[in-house]
């Protein structure tokens, strides 16, 4: 398989995380070992193996009340959800977070934690409505103001946040309610 077509048959994956890998990969900025790491993190190499794209392993299915064992790598620093960029970091997170919605390249956005959403007429302000029962791990219901102060720390400059860029010229510090 050349890399042109294992670059289209890794882009039907969706995924936001793994979308920035492949695009990384396509502009040379990853090689083959980094981007079979992120797809360990994000477990996609049972079924890329399926797909003949060279992966080893084979997924399997756990039976009920079994084990499930996967392997990581070791975080960087700290995960602090703000501020992380390493895969290792990222692929944790995508296992005990949430997205407010999902941007899937093939099928556009998916509704996460927000059950619906809409703009105004001159589409800067949006509302979204959340899915209802969601829970912390602590058993404290998520709400609007924690959305809020997650988007505040998103877009705050002092926060060290990597999403800053993603943000810019969109939203800014107060701008979420």
């Amino acid at each position: 398989m050349t890399k042109r077509n294992e670059i289209d048959a890794l882009r039907n994956l969706s995924g936001d995380i793994w979308n920035v890998a492949v695009d990384e990969y396509a502009k040379g900025y990853l090689k083959r070992r980094d981007l079979l790491k992120y797809a360990a993190l994000i477990g996609l190499t049972g079924f890329a193996a399926s797909q003949g794209l060279g992966f080893s392993g084979q997924a399997r299915a756990a039976a009920a009340g079994g084990t499930v064992r996967v392997g990581l790598g070791q975080p960087t620093k700290a995960i602090d959800p703000v501020t992380v960029t390493d895969p290792a970091s990222i692929g944790v997170l995508s296992q005990v977070g949430e997205y407010l919605i999902l941007d899937d390249p093939k099928d556009g956005l998916h509704p996460k934690l927000a059950l619906s959403w809409e703009a105004d007429e001159t589409a800067k302000r949006w509302t979204f409505k959340l899915r209802p029962g969601v829970k912390f791990h602590d058993g404290r219901t998520v709400t609007a103001k924690d959305v809020v102060a997650s988007f505040e720390r998103l877009v705050d400059p002092n926060s060290g946040s990597s999403a800053l860029s993603a943000y810019k010229g969109i939203l800014s510090k107060g701008g979420a309610k």
